[in-house]
């Protein structure tokens, strides 16, 4: 091993691996970074916090106590990695930089960012260093039990939209340790995985000086500021500027503990059974080997039991058969299984999962009766292939919310401040008979059971149901499908709504108490729609006003579906009990016939969104002794065999 001293400090050559600064032992630190041939360049190892970064357009400046600086030499490189290993004094915080001719060069694998601890503030660039951090006490032995994507309740959420609005009611507001605080209303609620948008540490600040040369007309792709406007906000985080290694500082009530404050609360859920996914967006030409080591690292040191990724430009292949994920589960937009396993050989145990809006669309037209719809809603029903899972939502962050879906027919993006130009144009919504905030009782009426409607739709369809934070209790945005860039009352949570509302947080959690009961409507594998057991009765069957003639006509908007409950078996003697949907998504009422019940059985009613919840979602609340059943106009209702 090659060894040198620079001002009676000793380092030898590292092993180039893992990027970063890295802890070893006996206070010895490992610094390894990709320079991409960049050359003149300097480490600097700081022994404390310092308030400004002074560079100097020189070679290297002269050591101190309280700073080291390294030349960055050929012979202590690997390829492209620059990587030394530094004896230094145990009982000390270090932090450092990389700097050339003046100028500071990102460490992309660093863990943890000084200067970005106050959210929405602009930071200069040459103001931002490292600290080192020894995470290796974080790792632990075995981990949490895993659940099965049919067990699956997610609830997607964003930091410090969460908590941050006064009526959240935590100490810790806009912070991990505020989601700590709301385990307990995680857990009324039945949920049991959290999914965090962006919490690693983007650039929040845009700056506006490199798009005002585009016009209005490209605002879809290059947003329009205003002329005096030298930056926006990216509330959201997908940034092209990022630190994927480090969690977000300003998420943290003690911005300095971030890293701590993170597993703490990664801890403590999974102490409440409550598994945690993150979000990460990488950027266009993000180098492919940073990703798999990106989400490598968040399994290892903080036991983050999943990842959404953008398919764009992740290595999808590399992924999907990396030996060191298989036990996470991993969500993009679509996993093309087939080409991963060439052998036919497909893993039994889901660990990917499919993440897009085709469930969103398809339900919000059925749901608002548009044509053609009852055949593509059978399908996203029952949709649940081989290899790997599928992600039902109603509403997404690029989307209205469950409350605005049946409140607007169109966008109401000014907000923004971009004339209403960003954000899509296709919503898929319903206004019920007025735009926005109304006092007409009927149409207030009419979105209350389309929000029924809707989380029928949602939770008694086969694939892992996925809930935004706030649906439950009627967020909304004022008809802003695109609020990427406010930080406010907009986009914080009102949990007042929770009271206003709280019909919809009592039905939603019926709803998900209901379908835990029933594996039937939660299959690990895909319904076959055949009586392969020889029961008489396929598993999964669609009708019509007839049954067993279902309408597939463009006109038709009336599906039933048939769930028989001896595909499940809950003990050797006992099977689950069938259940029948019957879904009326027409403006006028409809006679439905009912399939026979089982020899000594009979129809219950257990829901009808036509009326409120407080006899639904039990036992039954009416025997159907008729062959037949009026289902009302727009309007679900469920039977469970008794």
């Amino acid at each position: 091993m090659t060894k040198g001293s620079y001002k009676k400090i000793q380092f030898d050559k590292g092993a180039g691996y893992p990027l970063g600064a890295y802890a070893l032992d006996h206070g010895r630190i490992q610094f390894s970074i990709s320079l991409m041939e960049e050359a003149d360049c300097s480490l600097h190892i700081l022994s404390g916090r310092v308030d400004r970064i002074e560079l100097v357009d020189s070679i290297y400046s002269s050591n101190s106590d309280q700073e080291i600086v390294i030349p960055i030499e050929e012979q202590y490189c690997i390829g492209d990695v620059f990587s030394v290993i530094v004896q230094l004094d145990e009982d000390r915080e270090y932090f450092y930089y990389y700097e050339k001719s003046g100028k500071l060069i990102t460490d992309p694998y660093a863990r943890q960012v000084v200067g970005r601890e106050c959210f929405g503030v602009p930071v200069a660039k040459d103001q931002i260093y490292y600290k080192v951090n020894n995470l290796e006490a974080f790792c632990k032995i075995g981990g949490n039990q895993k659940i099965s994507f049919s067990e699956l309740f997610i609830y997607r959420l964003h930091v410090r939209g969460f908590t941050m609005d006064s009526s959240s009611g935590v100490k810790a507001k806009g912070t991990f340790k505020g989601i700590i605080e709301k385990i307990p209303y995680f857990k009324e609620l039945g949920i049991n995985a959290i999914e965090l948008m962006p919490c690693y540490e983007f650039n929040e600040i845009n700056d506006c000086t490199l798009t005002k040369k585009y016009p209005i007309s490209s605002s879809i792709t290059h947003p329009f500021y205003d002329e005096e406007m030298e930056w926006k906000l990216n509330y959201w985080g997908y940034s092209e500027e990022n630190f994927y290694f480090a969690p977000k500082a300003s998420y943290a009530t003690e911005p300095e503990s971030c890293c701590l404050e993170f597993k703490e609360m990664v801890d403590a859920l999974h102490e409440n059974d409550i598994e945690v996914y993150m979000e990460f967006y990488f950027g266009f030409n993000t180098n492919q080997s940073l990703i798999a080591d990106c989400l490598h690292f968040w399994q290892k040191y903080y036991q983050v039991d999943g990842f959404k990724v953008n398919k764009e430009w992740i290595p999808d292949k590399l992924l999907a058969t990396d030996p060191i994920l298989n036990q996470a589960k991993l969500f993009t937009s679509d996993w093309n299984v087939d080409s991963y396993y060439l052998d036919g050989r497909v893993p039994k145990r889901k660990h990917l999962a499919d993440y897009n809006d085709n469930f969103m669309v398809v339900a919000r037209k059925f749901l608002k009766g548009d044509e053609e719809q009852v055949m593509s809603f059978s399908n996203a029903f029952k949709n649940n292939p081989e290899g790997k899972a599928i992600v039902n939502y109603l509403s997404n962050t690029n989307s209205m919310t469950l409350m605005d879906m049946v409140s607007y027919d169109v966008k109401h993006n000014e907000e923004n401040g971009e004339y209403n130009q960003d954000g899509t144009d296709y919503n898929y919504s319903w206004n019920c008979g007025a735009e926005g905030k109304t006092r007409k009782k009927s149409v207030l009426e009419l979105r209350k059971k389309q929000i029924r409607n809707a989380l029928i739709l949602l939770y008694f369809s086969q694939g892992v149901p996925l809930l935004v934070a706030g649906d439950e209790f009627g967020n909304t945005q004022n008809g802003n499908n695109n609020p990427y860039c406010l930080d406010n009352k907009t986009t914080w949570l009102n949990w007042n709504d929770r009271k206003k509302n709280n019909w919809i947080f009592e039905y939603t959690k019926r709803c998900i108490a209901f379908r835990k009961q029933h594996r039937i409507l939660h299959r690990e594998e895909q319904l076959r729609t055949m009586d392969y057991i020889s029961c008489g009765c396929p598993d999964l069957s669609f009708h019509g006003l007839r049954t067993w003639y279902p309408d597939y006509t463009n006109y038709s908007r009336m599906l039933g579906i048939l769930l028989c409950g001896r595909y499940v078996k809950i003990s050797r003697t006992e099977f689950d009990k069938d259940i029948y949907i019957a879904y009326n998504f027409h403006w006028e009422e409809h006679e439905f016939s009912l399939p026979n019940p089982s020899k000594g059985k009979q129809w219950t009613v257990v829901v009808n969104t036509e009326h409120e919840f407080e006899d639904e979602l039990k036992d039954g609340y009416r025997i159907v002794k008729e062959k037949t059943f009026r289902i009302p106009a727009r309007t679900v209702i469920v039977f469970m065999e008794t």
